[in-house]
C-alpha cells in the first residue's frame, strides 16, 4: 500500500502543511506526485484539443493525478491512496483505510470527500459499514466532483492512466470517466470524516501581476479579512457536506460498468516483453 499526495513545492505553506500533516497522521509510505500546470508546455501529447480551455491549475491537477495513477499501474499496487495538499485527515486514518481495502473491488474508486453545492442522493441499499460510516452508492454520476482524498484499485489506475493521456478530464471529472469507462465501481464514505484547510484555491491559479493576483494578495494581507475568509470557505465547505440524502433503494452504479476497459498494469507490460 501507498499514499500519493498531489502537492507542488512552488506554493510552499500547502506543501509544507501536507508533509507535516501526514507525518503526524499516517504511517504509510509516501509519494509527492505534483505537478505545476503553470511551468507544463502545452503541447500534443500533454493536453488534448478538448482540455486546450483548462486553466493552468486545472492542468496541473489533472496531470498530478494522471500521474499517481500510472505510479499505481507501474508499481503493481493492489490499491493506494491520493490526497491533495489541502486535506484535513482524521487520527484514525490508517484504520479507516485499512477497512476500505477490505472491501474496494477490482475497477473501483471510494471518495472520502465529496462536498456538493446541491443536494446529493445515496443509496443505502448493500451499504459497508466502516466503523462509524458506511460506503454508499450514488444514485447519480453528477453527485461526484471531489478529487481530495480517495483509495483507487488498480484497474481503475491503470485505465485512468492510459485513458487521461494525453489529459482530456478534469481529475474531478468522474461521471466523463465512468461513462468512457476508466472506472468499474464507485462509492462514496459518508459522512466524510475528512475536513480542507482553508488555503485559496490553486485551480484557478492566474498569472503574477494579474489583476486578480493583486487582489488575492491584498486580501491576503488584511489579517481581519484574510480570517474572515477563511472562514467563510470553511463555512461553505461544512455546509456542502451536509447537502446529503439518503433512499434504501438500490442504486443503478451497483452493478459493474459495462463500459469498463481492463487495462494491463505496466509492470505486467514490461516483463511480458
Amino acid at each position: 500500500m501507498k499514499l500519493f499526495v498531489v502537492a507542488v513545492p512552488r506554493f510552499s505553506a500547502r506543501h509544507k502543511y501536507i508533509n507535516q500533516h501526514l507525518r503526524e497522521i499516517s504511517s504509510l509510505p509516501t509519494e509527492i506526485v505534483g505537478v505545476d500546470g503553470a511551468n507544463t508546455p502545452r503541447t500534443p501529447d500533454i493536453i488534448s484539443e478538448a482540455a486546450k480551455g483548462f486553466s493552468a491549475g486545472q492542468m496541473g491537477c489533472s496531470l498530478a493525478h494522471a500521474s499517481a495513477c500510472r505510479r499505481i499501474c507501474e508499481l503493481g499496487l493492489e490499491w493506494a491512496v491520493v490526497v491533495e495538499d489541502d486535506v484535513v485527515l482524521p487520527k484514525n486514518f490508517d484504520e479507516i483505510i485499512n477497512i476500505i481495502a477490505e472491501h474496494i473491488r477490482p475497477g473501483e474508486l471510494i471518495s472520502l470527500y465529496n462536498p456538493t453545492m446541491k443536494s446529493a442522493l445515496y443509496s443505502t441499499y448493500g451499504s459497508t459499514a466502516v466503523q462509524e460510516m458506511r460506503l454508499l452508492y450514488p444514485m447519480q454520476l453528477r453527485s461526484l466532483r471531489t478529487t481530495a482524498v480517495y483509495v483507487i484499485h488498480r484497474d481503475a489506475a491503470c485505465a485512468i492512466a492510459d485513458g487521461n493521456k494525453p489529459v482530456k478530464y478534469t481529475a474531478d471529472d468522474y461521471r466523463d470517466m465512468y461513462t468512457d469507462g476508466l472506472i468499474k465501481f464507485i462509492r462514496v464514505l459518508q459522512p466524510s470524516p475528512v475536513r480542507i484547510k482553508g488555503f485559496p484555491s490553486t485551480i484557478r491559479h492566474v498569472r503574477k501581476g494579474s489583476l486578480k493576483t493583486t487582489a488575492r494578495t491584498l486580501v491576503n494581507s488584511i489579517p481581519g479579512l484574510r480570517t474572515f475568509m477563511e472562514f467563510r470557505r470553511r463555512w461553505l465547505r461544512a455546509k456542502r457536506l451536509n447537502n446529503v440524502e439518503t433512499t434504501d433503494e438500490p442504486s443503478p452504479l451497483m452493478r459493474p460498468n459495462p463500459a469498463f476497459r481492463q487495462c494491463i498494469p505496466m509492470e505486467t507490460r514490461v516483463s511480458a516483453l
